[in-house]
């Protein structure tokens, strides 16, 4: 077994529907080139809605026009 230290703690952001997610998502965009250098937004994308496993999710580099239906913020 290997000891795999245990990386800091990351936020994640995602409404309890699609408006409130739209909004957290104009949030990041207004302040996007606020956000420190050694930070990075990650935004979940589902494929395929009807699927329910993980297959068709995908994490991307947050990019401003891209709708997406969560958010990850990391340390670079």
């Amino acid at each position: 077994m290997t000891i795999v230290p245990r990386p800091p703690p990351s936020p994640a952001a995602q409404g309890s529907n699609p408006a409130r997610t739209r909004k957290y998502q104009m949030g990041i965009t207004k302040f996007f080139k606020d956000i420190p250098s050694n930070l990075g937004v990650l935004g979940l994308i589902i494929e395929n809605l009807d699927v329910k496993d993980s297959h068709s999710w995908r994490w991307d580099n947050s990019r401003i026009g891209t709708n997406y239906h969560a958010f990850f913020l990391y340390s670079k």
